[in-house]
């Protein structure tokens, strides 16, 4: 009777709590009522809710009749397409850590696109307790089985799924004529974006039933684990977060703040499952846990990163463009000049930087491949020097590594020219570093001997260099060029 009033200005419908009050019942729950009226809000065709949020039945049909009418027109393979945009948000890979935004969903076996770097995320209308045979057969005949990850969705949720996007589909075709004919504030507008609210909530709400089950490989077979749970924050829904906490919790997963953790599981794993031999190379690796399902699954670019470590570490060695897990262990020094050492023409030694592999302790010498038995260790990792070669010997006192070869080590030449005018002719003055360095004098067309100094017509086109002399420095006075007539 409240929707009858024919007054001037009348004051229609009933606010919830008056609609509650009145329906109330000692053997009724608040909530169901509730419930029932939202349920009623989204089926009844002439029923409104006013600006002041009073319920009452109007005389014309409103958006839910027009929504009705157009999604019972609306073709399944549309629906079906609605769908899978809905679901697609739901489980949309933000993180990107597992598997790709190359989602099948509700698919056809021929649609199914796996990878290999990846698993491809599969989502199958199937009751919870049982695969269809054909994709365990299309599975057993795929050669990336380890790329694969299944969700089924129970089918009578499914169906609930299916309606809701139906009906979405249609209030997006009528939110587009409201907006032509009344434009975004008007009275229609604000109701049909309650319908939208009504019907996003029932799509959480059909989700929450929906999965329950997530399929993975493992051995020769497909694992079955019925704990999956939807769960929500404030209506917001990770799928892809659930789904890493799933797989992580029964050990298919690996994630990144367990790798240090893991990392020795994971290494001899790999050495067993992965390895074909012992030495591979990376791409061969990365197939074999593409294709081999008793391999874990790890986050993206996971398998470099357990390669990176175990070299570092020292348990696998990339050498060549492959990984080896066992090899010859052989002793190894490299010696470089220190690029921020004092400069040598001024202290007169060089400064180099040793390292070692393989190895605890380094012989060195002046004098010749080094002796274990009779030359000095070296005592950190630097060695400083004025001779003009060094001789490093890397050894590994537990015996663990065979000693490699010698690095011979050779001081570069370092010359410093100084030229200088006097009254009568030139003073030419050179530094040369390493101590043996030798002196010869150079013009830029040949050779200028030390027994037949160059004449003084040619000075001015001179210069001088030092290699291998026992002088550091040398002088040599030169007569001034007289000047022709």
């Amino acid at each position: 009777m409240s929707s009858l009033s024919t007054a001037e200005i009348p004051l229609r419908g009933l606010t919830d709590g008056e609609l509650v009050e009145a329906l109330v019942d000692p053997v009724l729950d608040v909530s169901e009522i509730k419930g029932a009226l939202a349920q009623l809000q989204g089926q009844a065709w002439y029923l409104y809710i006013g600006v002041d949020q009073r319920i009452f039945f109007g005389q014309t049909a409103n958006v839910t009749a027009e929504i009705t009418e157009i999604a019972a027109n609306i073709a399944e393979e549309q629906v079906d397409q609605t769908l899978r945009d809905k679901l697609k948000e739901v489980f949309l890979p933000r993180a990107a850590s597992l598997y790709s935004d190359r989602m099948a969903i509700l698919p056809a076996l021929d649609d199914i696109r796996l990878e290999d770097d990846r698993p491809t995320l599969v989502i199958l209308e199937r009751p919870a307790d049982a695969l269809p045979p054909d994709f365990v057969s299309w599975w057993e005949g795929q050669d990336l089985q380890n790329r694969v990850l299944v969700l089924t969705a129970d089918p009578n949720a499914v169906s609930t799924l299916r309606l809701i996007a139906r009906r979405t589909r249609a209030i997006d075709r009528v939110e587009e004529r409201i907006r032509v004919q009344h434009g975004d504030a008007s009275a229609q507008m604000q109701e049909l974006l309650g319908v939208r609210g009504r019907e996003a909530a029932g799509f959480t709400s059909a989700l929450r039933e929906t999965f329950k089950t997530i399929v993975f490989p493992i051995s020769k077979s497909l694992r079955r684990v019925d704990d999956f749970r939807m769960e929500f924050d404030r209506n917001d829904y990770s799928g892809e977060q659930q789904i890493i906490d799933t797989l992580s919790k029964r050990g298919k997963l690996i994630p990144n703040d367990r790798f240090d953790e893991q990392f020795e599981t994971l290494r001899l794993d790999a050495e067993d499952i992965l390895f074909d031999a012992d030495a591979v190379q990376v791409t061969s690796l990365r197939r074999n846990a593409a294709v081999r399902p008793t391999w874990y699954w790890l986050p993206r670019n996971g398998l470099d990163q357990l390669v990176r470590t175990a070299v570092q570490r020292g348990f696998w060695r990339d050498k060549d463009g492959l990984v080896e897990k066992r090899w010859e262990r052989r002793t190894q020094v490299t010696a470089r000049l220190d690029d921020f050492a004092p400069n040598p023409l001024e202290t007169g030694r060089f400064l180099i930087n040793v390292t070692a592999e393989d190895a605890d302790t380094v012989y060195v010498s002046e004098q010749g491949p080094p002796d274990p038995a009779k030359d000095k260790q070296l005592d950190g990792r630097t060695y400083e020097t004025a001779a003009p070669a060094v001789w490093f010997l890397a050894v590994d006192s537990k015996g663990e590594a065979k000693t490699g070869d010698v690095c011979e080590w050779r001081a570069p030449i370092r010359v410093k020219p100084d030229v200088r005018r006097l009254s009568d002719g030139y003073r030419v003055s050179v530094l040369a570093v390493p101590r043996g360095a030798q002196r010869s004098e150079r013009r830029l067309t040949g050779q200028i001997r030390k027994q037949a100094p160059p004449s003084p017509e040619r000075l001015s086109r001179r210069q001088a260099q030092a290699s291998c002399a026992s002088w550091p420095k040398s002088v040599a006075n030169f007569p001034r060029r007289k000047r022709l007539a």
